[in-house]
């Protein structure tokens, strides 16, 4: 008994696969964001660093829920929106909302 009460412990506080790409994913498009940004010679608030925070917060919310409530969390959800929340916020804040989801406009000259 004790060593199913063991099992189902460490059960509530893994991590899946999808767990873990999904926000990281959202952190290479923040990555790419802020590589752009200063190819354009734009300064400010890195787009990595607060995603990155979000989703490090996120997680330790949900670690200490998990280990807290000794039930399983859904950990996919809080660290996703947590990730995309403030990169959202953040491209809205700075008007910069469409050109990351759609890109920068070349110019005709350009290609």
């Amino acid at each position: 008994d004790e060593e199913a009460g063991a099992q189902s412990q460490r059960a509530e506080v893994l991590l899946g696969l999808g767990t873990v790409v999904l926000p990281a994913l959202l952190l290479a498009l923040a990555r790419r964001a802020d590589l752009n940004r200063r190819a354009a010679g734009r300064v400010g608030a890195s787009y990595v660093w607060v995603s990155g925070g979000g989703c490090g917060a996120a997680l330790w919310l949900c670690g200490s829920a998990a280990a807290s409530l000794h039930r399983p969390v859904p950990f996919l959800l809080f660290l996703s929106l947590a990730t995309l929340g403030p990169f959202i916020g953040l491209a809205w804040v700075r008007g910069e909302y469409a050109d990351l989801w759609i890109g920068p406009v070349d110019a005709p000259g350009d290609r």
